[in-house]
């Protein structure tokens, strides 16, 4: 492998790793959405058991009011047959008063047995209008849910060919450098950038000419500022004198 191929494969690794890291984030993202999804469709499943039990709760509180109703009914005809049997003016008095109790508490428990019915069908209905309105809610989660899975699987399948590219790339780099590298790419999003203007591209630091020449011959340096990987892939720098407009002398003739 040719030195000056480094910075190309470390530019390609970083390609590579970015990537990753982004599909990473994707996978996360997906797989959040996918979760948020399966909530949803819960939620509206415990809103409807939920509204299902309290109905169910008050249907058999209904019996028991419609039970205790027949019991004062019962009871009232029982103290009517009592008052048409009275001995007594004084008897016919006192079960005249309890006949009235009673009827009091029968009214009374139909009217509280009634709100309950009424109670029953509102919430019935409005269980029915729910489950219509939540129909194609859950038709559009089911859909959701199986675009989200598609999508985390085809991420996951890129995460695995460019973890493959990834794994190729590494073995394309000497490992003084890999090692270098992975200190490097925790610390800056852009570990390796190229020399502009005799600069680091990435902190402007200036670099000496003896580390310019040393970057052409190598194709890679760190820089002595920010550490991170600097790569110089012409053969010279366009803003650097060249060696016969530096040390030539002047003849003569140009003087004139």
């Amino acid at each position: 492998m040719k030195i000056t191929a480094i910075w190309q494969n470390l530019k390609q690794l970083v390609a590579l790793d970015n990537t990753l890291l982004q599909l990473k984030k994707d996978i996360e993202q997906a797989k959040h959405e996918i979760a948020n999804n399966a909530q949803q469709s819960e939620k509206l499943e415990k809103e409807a058991e939920t509204k299902k039990s309290n109905i169910f709760s008050k249907q058999k509180e209904a019996k028991l009011e419609e039970l205790t109703a027949q019991t004062l009914k019962e009871q009232e005809i029982a103290k009517r047959e009592k008052l048409d049997h009275a001995h007594d003016q004084k008897e016919y008095k006192a079960l005249e008063k309890e006949l009235e109790t009673i009827t009091a508490q029968r009214i009374m428990q139909e009217e509280l047995l009634m709100d309950k019915w009424v109670q029953i069908e509102n919430e019935t209905q409005n269980l029915e209008q729910s489950q219509v309105k939540n129909q194609q809610k859950v038709v559009e989660l089911q859909q959701l849910a199986q675009s989200l899975e598609e999508k985390l699987n085809d991420l996951k399948q890129q995460e695995t060919s460019i973890t493959e590219q990834r794994n190729q790339a590494r073995t394309a780099v000497p490992e003084e450098w890999l090692v270098r590298y992975d200190r490097m790419k925790n610390s800056v999003p852009d570990p390796i950038v190229p020399m502009l203007n005799e600069s680091c591209s990435s902190c402007y630091y200036a670099i000496p000419r003896q580390d310019r020449a040393k970057l052409r011959l190598s194709g890679i340096l760190h820089c002595k500022n920010c550490y991170r990987f600097l790569y110089c892939d012409e053969n010279h720098d366009e803003n650097e004198p060249t060696t016969n407009e530096s040390t030539q002398p002047t003849t003569q003739e140009e003087k004139l």
